[in-house]
């Protein structure tokens, strides 16, 4: 069954048109990975998906209805539809666990005794509990998405975001993320993770999507699109990881 499905979409930042027709689908509680080069468009795609840019065309339909339709509750939908940046956007000023109760507070208009219950449920998902009363500026970069992901999960969204997540941290601090992401794949929530690390899209992906300037190029499940990538372009980029 599908929850997200994108139709004709069409992106441009003055001259530079960087969404040029993409259509797909994606089926509740898989996982997809979205990997091309910089610039091919990708992390525009899941900025569109929750109305954190506005395309100039095309229709984006969440659970049946487009939310490109004026009537759309925007923070409603982001309650749903949940993102993790690779900059973290967290409060420094604030703890970990302040940072997770915030949203819950003011947008779900929960308790604060029930945003510290859910808050301190997800910080221990992601392995942070101990962390909860520290100051975010004191923590790791890796330490620091993991608060950014229990942030996400303490608002109960049907689809998270991921915007390469792991793309600011220092290479040792890559797993720990990545394991955090891996544990969640379990779950059954629906997934899109723009990442730039082949071998965990290979091995926790659904589907694979390959962009390139702007275009979906081609899609598959990941033993296919590694393993025998039908275009030509994606045969190029695909060499570059030859290991995988």
């Amino acid at each position: 069954m599908e929850i997200l499905k994108v139709e004709n979409l069409k992106k441009s930042f003055g001259d530079n048109e960087v969404l040029k027709d993409i259509s797909i689908t994606f089926k509740q509680k898989s996982i997809v990975s979205v990997i091309g080069s910089s610039g091919s468009g990708k992390s525009t795609l899941l900025r569109c998906l929750n109305l954190l840019e506005i395309p100039e065309a095309g229709k984006i339909y969440f659970e049946g209805e487009n939310i490109l339709a004026k009537k759309v509750n925007v923070n409603k939908l982001r309650t749903q539809i949940g993102m993790v940046f690779q900059n973290f956007n967290l409060f420094e000023h604030l703890t970990a666990l302040e940072n997770c109760i915030l949203a819950p507070m003011k947008v779900l208009k929960k308790t604060r005794e029930e945003a510290v219950k859910i808050a301190l449920e997800k910080l221990k998902q992601v392995g942070m509990l101990e962390f909860k009363n520290q100051s975010v500026k004191t923590l790791s970069g890796g330490q620091k998405q993991r608060v950014a992901i229990a942030r996400s999960l303490a608002m109960n969204p049907k689809v998270m975001l991921f915007d390469e997540p792991t793309s600011a941290l220092d290479p040792e601090m890559v797993g720990e993320v990545l394991e955090v992401i891996r544990d969640l794949t379990k779950e059954g929530m629906t997934m899109i993770i723009v990442t730039h690390e082949m071998q965990f899209a290979k091995e926790v992906s659904d589907l694979v999507i390959f962009m390139d300037n702007g275009y979906i190029v081609e899609k598959n499940e990941p033993k296919v699109l590694f393993n025998n990538p039908q275009e030509e372009r994606t045969k190029e980029f695909i060499k570059r990881f030859i290991n995988i």
